[in-house]
């Protein structure tokens, strides 16, 4: 029998679009600040690397901007 294995980490976009000539995700959460600052920082989404760029907590979404991550050496 075949079966299905999770993948840990795993974050389903609502939204994946182009604006003003860059790629830009949009995922939902429970609109809380602690929510919003346990999703990662930066990740990558079909060959693209994206990076946390905003939170509506009206709107309880995350917002993820096409770009290349700053990284401590």
């Amino acid at each position: 029998m075949s079966q299905a294995t999770a993948i840990p980490n795993a974050y389903l976009p609502a939204a994946n679009q182009l604006i003003d000539g860059r790629f830009w995700l949009l995922f939902y959460n429970g609109g809380t600040f602690e929510e919003y600052k346990a999703m990662p920082n930066a990740l990558r989404f079909e060959n693209k690397t994206y990076i946390k760029a905003g939170w509506n907590s009206d709107l309880n979404t995350v917002h993820y901007k096409e770009g290349v991550p700053a990284i401590a050496a």
